[in-house]
């Protein structure tokens, strides 16, 4: 659920913005056309990249808070990464669309 309010937050900050240096970063990389053979291929990459690119970024969080004045006022930060699948438009995941008959 936290990352569903945090994508919303976003969403909402980045369309009250009016100029481009002022959103938020909300992007996502998608292809409809990955085999359901390769679905396992894709989490195991993205999962492996995913730890190295968050462990990047939480020890740059890290720096930068332990850098900060005592008196400073802080605000929470969250960088994400995650990976979904969608059922196929009229099918399962499972071996590819329906027949119908």
């Amino acid at each position: 659920m936290r990352v569903l309010v945090e994508f919303l937050r976003t969403l909402e900050h980045n369309s009250r913005t009016r100029g481009a240096e002022d959103r938020w970063y909300q992007f996502a990389a998608a292809n409809t056309a990955v085999p359901v053979s390769q679905f396992a291929a894709v989490s195991r990459y993205v999962r492996s990249t995913g730890h190295a690119f968050l462990r990047d970024k939480d020890a740059f969080l890290y720096r930068l808070a332990r850098k900060r004045k005592k008196s400073e006022p802080t605000v929470p930060v969250s960088v994400g990464v995650y990976l979904s699948q969608t059922r196929p438009f009229g099918g399962s995941t499972r071996g590819g669309p329906r027949k119908t008959e």
